[in-house]
């Protein structure tokens, strides 16, 4: 009768000393490296030799001739010392910048824990700016903008005016958008059966635009001048391009229980079960670019493995992170023709992008910064 395996390492406790801190790692790693160079040179230069007994078997001592080095065990001699090199180089530069390298107490998470990240990070905080959000507030900042048309009541139909020539016109560009995009995955189909052999058959017809360029130049327009002149507009686009910065924090708040030669203190709120954000800024404040984006992304894969990953922080964890998460877009997006994607009628989904950690996927890996992306871009808004 077969079992499941236990997941040894959820709920186990491990230590992470940031890559570009852990002097020890790197030169363990390196010293593998050249290792398995060395092991190359060996297996090279024995072929050598071999080749070099065979040319001289049964030949007198004064006939016998040695073969000079070929040119790929030059190369592995070189490559070699070129890396020693640079790895006492290396290791003299790490050790004397991080002479006392912090290291964190990580606790891995769950089955249970991985699949509720989403509520986690939501509960501690998460907020993203959606195409709904900003839409809306575009559409409400048009009714407090003073249009100079000579009275309240002019003012405001004025308003209305341009509110439903937005609202007409994000709709109509989606309705559009979706149209071709259901026209490229026929034509992709059509392209594809030919391919197999199938008889060929007539590309089908383009969808009718349903947005004019004037239109689609006055609505970009209106939408720069908002932006330009709504303060607040302009505070939702930061607060969005800020996105992928608070996921990152909140993923250390709820992650991290403890460390060392760490210069600020490091005690999870009882009553959040996390680090308090003001801990979690000055401790940012206090880690290089790089360190603070090995722990970011450390975490990041805890949430992207099935639970049977390894022990420690020494068996690095396989699969790549997804991408961070990134800022939806804003009312203004445009497509590759100028034109808005989304329609006011429904949300729009979070679009990845490499930010603080290495863009190493562009799929969905199940990482705790994807799942909490998409989670909330897509959670509904007021209407516009």
């Amino acid at each position: 009768m077969s079992s499941m395996p236990i997941p040894t390492t959820a709920r186990t406790r491990i230590e992470h000393i940031p890559r570009p801190q852990d002097s020890v790692r790197y030169k363990r790693e390196k010293e593998k490296e050249i290792d398995g160079l060395r092991t190359r040179l060996d297996t090279l230069k024995r072929e050598l030799r071999t080749e070099e007994a065979r040319l001289n078997d049964g030949k007198p001592d004064a006939m016998r001739q040695s073969l000079p080095d070929t040119d790929d065990i030059r190369s592995i001699e070189k490559q070699i010392a070129e890396a020693s090199e640079a790895m006492t180089e290396r290791l003299a530069a790490m050790q004397a910048r991080y002479p006392k390298p912090m290291s964190f107490v990580l606790q891995v998470p769950t089955t249970i824990e991985r699949e509720q990240i989403n509520s986690r990070l939501i509960t501690l905080g998460l907020r993203q700016v959606t195409n709904e959000q900003m839409r809306a507030t575009m559409i409400e900042e048009l009714f407090h903008r003073d249009w100079e048309k000579g009275s309240p009541e002019a003012n405001e139909a004025y308003a209305e005016e341009l509110a439903n020539f937005l609202d007409s016109a994000w709709l109509r560009q989606e309705t559009y958008d979706a149209a071709v995009a259901r026209w490229q995955e026929q034509e992709v189909e059509r392209l594809m059966d030919e391919s197999e052999g199938a008889p060929s058959r007539p590309a089908g017809e383009m969808p009718v635009k349903l947005i004019s360029v004037r239109e689609t130049a006055r609505m970009n327009l209106l939408i720069d001048d908002m932006m330009n002149e709504s303060l607040k507009l302009r505070k939702l686009a930061a607060e969005s391009n800020d996105f992928a910065r608070q996921n990152s924090l909140l993923l250390v708040r709820a992650q991290i229980l403890g460390g060392t030669n760490v210069d600020v203190p490091l005690e999870r709120d009882p009553l959040t079960n996390a680090l308090p954000l003001d801990q979690v800024i000055a401790l940012r404040e206090t880690m290089d670019d790089a360190s603070w984006g090995d722990l970011v992304s450390t975490i990041d894969r805890m949430y992207a493995v099935d639970g049977y990953e390894e022990k420690n922080s020494d068996s690095p964890l396989e699969k790549p992170s997804g991408p961070s998460g990134s800022p939806a877009p804003i009312a203004s997006t445009e497509n590759s023709d100028g034109s808005s994607t989304s329609s006011s009628s429904t949300p729009a989904q979070g679009v990845g992008s490499a930010t603080i950690i290495d863009p190493s996927s562009a799929s969905t890996s199940g990482s705790a910064l994807e799942q909490a992306q998409q989670t909330v871009s897509s959670s509904p808004t007021g209407a516009a």
